[in-house]
């Protein structure tokens, strides 16, 4: 049954590991959709998903591993089709991160314009 669902689990493990490794890694995790965001914004928006990752790996692995467990009765095609939409919707689920750190930073830091500078 793992050999068949350790994709789902690779998505977890992910998140997991860049948010032990947050302050080694050198690049920003956050990009922000309207343009190049101030240092400070930058700063506190990389710690607002450092904050995010581990909670939310847990429940992604806590729900591959529930589904895994769940379906281990039915034929290895329709396991391999229910882990696909399982990896899907953790996908969706890292790219909808973006949503509440854009919200934060909007209430904490004021509205921000084009270029990404405080008004």
């Amino acid at each position: 049954m793992i050999a068949l669902w350790w994709p789902a689990l690779l998505v977890p493990a992910y998140m997991a590991l860049c948010g032990l490794l947050k302050h080694r890694l050198p690049w920003n995790y956050y990009h922000a959709s309207l343009g190049k965001l101030t240092a400070e914004k930058q700063e506190n928006a990389d710690e607002m998903l450092y904050r995010m990752l581990r909670p939310f790996s847990t429940v992604f692995a806590f729900i591959a591993v529930m589904t895994m467990y769940t379906l281990r009765l039915l034929p290895q095609r329709a396991q391999l089709t229910v882990e696909f939409f399982v990896i899907m919707a953790q996908v969706v689920g890292v790219l909808l991160l973006a949503v509440p750190i854009r919200r934060t930073l909007t209430d904490e830091l004021g509205p921000e314009d084009n270029e990404g500078e405080n008004k």
